[in-house]
Parts: C-alpha cells; sequence; structure tokens
C-alpha cells in the first residue's frame, strides 16, 4: 500500500503560513495589539484547521489506495477470467485469471487473437459469439472448446456484455471442463445403457429360442422312440439314438458356453498364467474334437514351431480352440480341412484357426463379436449354433490382453486368428454385455 508522504503536508501548511504571513504584514502596521493578538489567533486557527485537514485528506488517500487494491486482488485473481475484447476477436485486456486458463504470461497475450486458442470446431461459434455482441448490443453467451499449448483441451463458458463506447466486448469466462466431461460421461452410460438393455433383450431371446428348439426335439425323439421301440429294430433304434445324442451333446455344448460366458460378466472366473506347451493344447482339443471331424470325413491339420511355448491360461485357451475348431467343422463340407498354426515372435504368438468351408458374408462379420448381432447359423450338416462361443473367444483372448479377428471369403473359407502376448503384463477387466 502507497504510504502519505508526510514532505508534502509539510510544504502545503508552510505555503499557507507564508500567504497568511505575508497578509499579517501588509496589515500590522494598521492593527492595534488587540487586533494583532486576535488575527494571531485566527492564524492558528487555521494552521490546526489545515494539519486536520490534511490528516483527513491522507486517511482518504490510503482507503482509496487500500480499496483499488482490494479491487486489482478481486479482478486479478478471481477464479473466472475477464477479457476485453477488440470486435476483430483481439485481446486488449485480462485478468492473470483468464491468463492462467490461457496458460500464457498475461503480457504476451495483449494483442494476441482470442481465436488462437479456441479448437477449430468451435472458432464460428466465437466469431458468431463477437457479432452478436456488438450488432444486438445485449448480453450474450456460447461455450467453446480451447486447446491450451496445442495440447490440452478445455471447455469455457463465454458471457459478454458490449462497453459505453460501443468498441470493445466485456467478457467473462468460466471453466466448465469437468461439467463438459461430466455430461458426456452420462451420456456415454445413457447409450450404454440402452445398449445394456438390448443386448439383454436380445440374449433372453437367444435363450428362448435356441433352448427351447432343441428341446424340443430331444422330447418328440424320446417320445417318438419310447412309444414305437417295439416296432423298431435294432438300426432304427440306433439312428433315434444317435440323433438324440447329438442334440444333447449340442444342447450341452450351447449350455456349457452360456453358463461359461455368464461367469466372465460377473468377473468370477479364475484367471491363472502359465507357461503351457502348445503341442499339448492342441492334442487335447485334437482328441476331443477328432471324431466329430471325422464324422463329417474332414481333417485337421496342425503345423507350428516344434516346442513353442505359451503364456496363458489353460482352461481359456482350450476353450478359445476348441470354439474357433468346433465352429470351423460346423461350416466345412465333406471332404473340407482345418489347418491350425501358431507363429512365435518375440512378442507374441499368433495362432490361426482356417478352414475351406462356405465363409461368411462381409456383412456377418462385422457382427460376429457383438452380442447383440448374434444369430443362430446351421451348419452344414444343419448343425445347431448360437455365436455364443465366438463372445467367449472375444473375452478371453482380451483377459489375455490379445487381440482376435477373422478373414473371409464366401465359398472359400474362414481364418480366425488371435494373438497372445509372448511376456503377460496386466489382465483386462471384463467388460460385461449385460
Amino acid at each position: 500500500m502507497k504510504q502519505a508522504n508526510p514532505y508534502e503536508a509539510s510544504s502545503l501548511r508552510q505555503k499557507a503560513q507564508e500567504q497568511l504571513n505575508m497578509k499579517y504584514l501588509k496589515t500590522s502596521s494598521q492593527l492595534s495589539d488587540g487586533e494583532i493578538l486576535k488575527l494571531n489567533l485566527e492564524l492558528q486557527a487555521h494552521q490546526i484547521e489545515l494539519e486536520m485537514q490534511n490528516i483527513e485528506l491522507k486517511l482518504a488517500k490510503e482507503e482509496a489506495e487500500t480499496a483499488t487494491q482490494k479491487y486489482t486482488e478481486l479482478y486479478d485473481f478471481a477464479p473466472v477470467g475477464f477479457f476485453t475484447f477488440s470486435k476483430n476477436g483481439e485481446i486488449i485486456g485480462l485478468n492473470l485469471g483468464g491468463a492462467k486458463m490461457l496458460g500464457k504470461e498475461r503480457l504476451n497475450l495483449f494483442g494476441s487473437r482470442f481465436s488462437f486458442f479456441v479448437s477449430k470446431y468451435s472458432k464460428p461459434i466465437f466469431k458468431n459469439f463477437l457479432n452478436k455482441v456488438f450488432i444486438s448490443r445485449t448480453k450474450e453467451t456460447c461455450e467453446l472448446k480451447l486447446s491450451v499449448d496445442g495440447n490440452s483441451e478445455m471447455y469455457v463458458q463465454l458471457a459478454g456484455t458490449i462497453s459505453e463506447n460501443g468498441n470493445q466486448c466485456f467478457a467473462t469466462m468460466l471453466d466448465i471442463t469437468e461439467r463438459k466431461l461430466a455430461d458426456q460421461a452420462l451420456k456415454e452410460s445413457e447409450k450404454k445403457l440402452v445398449q445394456l438393455n438390448a443386448d439383454k433383450d436380445r440374449f433372453i431371446a437367444i435363450l428362448g429360442h435356441d433352448l427351447r428348439s432343441p428341446f424340443n426335439g430331444l422330447l418328440g425323439l424320446s417320445a417318438l422312440l419310447k412309444e414305437n421301440i417295439q416296432n423298431f429294430d435294432i438300426e432304427e433304434i440306433k439312428n433315434y439314438a444317435g440323433h438324440i445324442n447329438k442334440t444333447a451333446q449340442s444342447t450341452f455344448n450351447l449350455l456349457e458356453n452360456i453358463l461359461l460366458w455368464a461367469r466372465t460378466q460377473q468377473g468370477i472366473i479364475h484367471f491363472k498364467l502359465q507357461k503351457l506347451q502348445f503341442q499339448d493344447i492342441f492334442k487335447n482339443i485334437h482328441e476331443v474334437l477328432n471324431p466329430t471331424a471325422i464324422e463329417k470325413n474332414i481333417t485337421i491339420k496342425y503345423s507350428a514351431t516344434d516346442h513353442l511355448t505359451v503364456f496363458a491360461d489353460a482352461n481359456m485357451l482350450k476353450t478359445v480352440l476348441r470354439n474357433l475348431t468346433s465352429n470351423a467343422i460346423k461350416f466345412t463340407n465333406s471332404g473340407g480341412t482345418i489347418n491350425i498354426s501358431a507363429v512365435q515372435t518375440p512378442s507374441t504368438i499368433t495362432i490361426s484357426v482356417s478352414d475351406n468351408g462356405v465363409g461368411i458374408s462381409q456383412d456377418m462379420i462385422a457382427k460376429l463379436f457383438e452380442l447383440g448381432q448374434v444369430q443362430s447359423t446351421n451348419g452344414t450338416a444343419n448343425e445347431k449354433g448360437t455365436g455364443f462361443g465366438l463372445l467367449l473367444c472375444k473375452e478371453f483372448v482380451e483377459k489375455h490382453n490379445g487381440n482376435i479377428w477373422v478373414e473371409s471369403a464366401e465359398g472359400k473359407g474362414t481364418t480366425f486368428t488371435f494373438t497372445i502376448p509372448n511376456k503377460y503384463k496386466s489382465s483386462k477387466v471384463f467388460r460385461p454385455y449385460i
């Protein structure tokens, strides 16, 4: 705070005394002793009055300086940015708060264009805001997206009015980034909720259709066998029993996949990484699925580097390979071939399951890994399925921080490929679909 200068006060008193003394000298020769005494008292009274006025002036000056300092502090350090813009958007004035929002020194901002800090898509909004302020001469507001230092982004709200001379725009700038991000997060959450509800309805529809259908078959075949078993010969009974067994097995596989997938959504599946010999995993899959392949006259081949190892959860890796191989068998015609291959690099292991079957249309490829798009598709031998197996594959591959994709051409075959990091770092959290 600026202090009052005592020298100024004493100088003022000295000048006043000199003027009064001159007046006294001019008239003293004409005055009596009583009049001189009276004049002297008046002079002293004037001097005291002058000193009191001087003190009041100093106090008023100090109060004015204090008020100015408080106003300056309030203006500069307010949590709101204060700006003065010209008609073309130049920054004529601003407070420290505004400079801090823009990430620059205040002195370096004078004369610069505010639009320099406005993002590409918000520039027309700011231009329209200025035009309205100067044309309508009423208070205008807008929301802008700023790019500070070329990297970080923030959302602000501008409120501006025109100055009395009509040549400037006085504006306040409020940081609304947190509110904006919260609004965006809420919209995303609402969007996901709508999708989750749609997925849930789709999930229930799948269960209703794809479980009822095989059970109807089981009930029909078993009832037919029960009522006519005495009229059937051994081959007919064997044939019906085979159909019942196939339907029961496919239904069991469907239930197993659904239950396993549901457990992934709850995050309760145990995830245990271990060093595995990929050849052992293939042998297990081959042992389980080769009988089905032989029945359709399909050959399963395997090619991989000898003694190839992979860091993975054994059960999840087997589930992925089993589902992909089962799909290949399902959509490959009699006499076809399925190839399982694995290639190791310093960073990843890439595993592929290829067939020369019926292939998949490009429209269907985009829908394979989405619950809302899961559809029942019959295989080349009219095998039933729902597509839940592919959802499991996606879940388990991503759990390993890997990726899965498909390449296919109708009538030429399909290749499902997935990768697993050679060195595991951290797992991704299961993302629920319902």
